[in-house]
């Protein structure tokens, strides 16, 4: 599902990113259900994180091979689906500021490739996300936590070159890769209606995964194994939601 251009660019940059004119293009729900999804009852304190466990499209979307192969090729034949967020940027939405995925994540060793999904236009005045490539080879210092809005991490980018950031302009059903490692942010959201994104996040059986936190926000939380097989047993599998294969 990759070439070895497309290998190296990522190990490279820290992040790929596929359009509609790939051959393996997503199926994706309608924008309504994921909004009611969002908006009805869930097993978890926060509606928007890890539906793959108790939603059957999202964990659909989780297991499509136009991504999942793409992700083995990038850190081999077994995978597990480990965390998902949805991120409604509501209308009139903040910023979020620069930041890399791997310092507050609960996993070790942190390595993770996450796919980023649009399940509608993003561009730059809804809140596209913006990325430095290349800077998935440098583990930056957090800053401490400020302000009281839901996002508290914030890498120092003291001394870090940004101005080669580019934005991420994805169409409904568009999605890019990235390494745990790598400098983003994204934009706020002027407009005056939400935008919808997906971000899911996989890893090996050889990651652990720290249960303490995850199980804070469902205590029915476990992985998921979406190719190849776990012959570890690190972690454990919960199973696949009600109606999904």
């Amino acid at each position: 599902m990759l070439t070895a251009g497309e290998i190296g660019d990522f190990q490279q940059n820290g992040f790929l990113t596929f359009r509609h004119d790939n051959p393996h293009p997503l199926q994706l729900p309608e924008l309504e259900v994921v909004r009611s999804l969002l908006a009805g009852p869930s097993p978890a304190k926060d509606p928007a994180v890890d539906r793959h466990l108790d939603d059957p499209l999202t964990y659909a979307i989780c297991k499509q091979a136009a991504i999942v192969e793409r992700v083995a090729a990038l850190l081999g034949p077994d995978l597990l689906l480990w965390h998902t967020r949805y991120f409604n940027r509501v209308a009139g939405g903040s910023q979020v500021p620069w930041h890399q995925d791997a310092p507050f994540w609960a996993i070790e060793p942190r390595h993770c490739v996450s796919a980023w999904i649009a399940l509608e236009d993003v561009h730059e005045g809804n809140g596209c996300v913006y990325v430095v490539p290349g800077s998935n080879h440098v583990q930056l210092a957090q800053l401490p936590s400020e302000g009281t809005g839901r996002f508290h991490h914030k890498a120092d980018i003291d001394g870090v070159d940004i101005s080669g950031a580019i934005p991420l302009v994805l169409r409904r059903g568009e999605f890019f890769l990235f390494d745990a490692w790598l400098l983003h942010r994204s934009g706020g959201n002027p407009q005056t209606r939400s935008r919808i994104a997906l971000a899911v996040n996989y890893i090996t059986p050889d990651v652990l995964v720290d249960l303490e936190r995850p199980r804070r926000r469902n205590q029915s939380y476990g992985v998921q194994l979406v190719r190849g097989r776990d012959t570890l047993g690190l972690n454990p599998h919960a199973p696949a939601p009600g109606g999904a294969v």
